[in-house]
């Protein structure tokens, strides 16, 4: 399997380029955070700030504050998708849980459940650009 490493600075270019096009579009929609099981079923779904993200730091940028999430299925995330202001998709990325390793987007659980909201306070939302 081919590897790539990537300086910080392009590691924090990477990141900022997920941050502008999650902000870009047209239309006066926010961009969005979909969280899908490994079958590609949404879970959960949050509307974005803009900007979406903080600074890019040490290769990763924490997600501003998103309004809670209603489920509309119950199980483990492993799939999130930011989405622009006009519905187009600029990154998957797997996930892991806080204090998990390995995914690129770090959230504060990864167990969703229907009935329950999500919300993404508390322990922060990452982003981290590939190694």
């Amino acid at each position: 399997m081919p590897q790539t490493s990537h300086s910080l600075r392009t590691r924090n270019s990477i990141c900022a380029a997920v941050s502008t096009d999650t902000n870009s579009g047209t239309g006066t929609a926010a961009g969005r955070l979909r969280i899908e099981n490994s079958s590609n079923v949404l879970l959960v779904e949050f509307i974005l700030s803009n900007p979406a993200f903080g600074t890019p730091t040490g290769g990763s940028m924490t997600l501003n504050n998103a309004a809670a999430g209603t489920p509309v299925a119950s199980g483990t995330a492993a799939w999130a998708r930011f989405i622009d202001r006009d519905g187009g998709l600029v990154v998957q990325t797997d996930v892991t849980g806080s204090g998990g390793t390995g995914g690129v987007t770090s959230l504060p659980t990864t167990t969703i459940t229907t009935g329950v909201p999500v919300a993404l306070t508390g322990t922060p939302v990452t982003y981290s650009a590939p190694l």
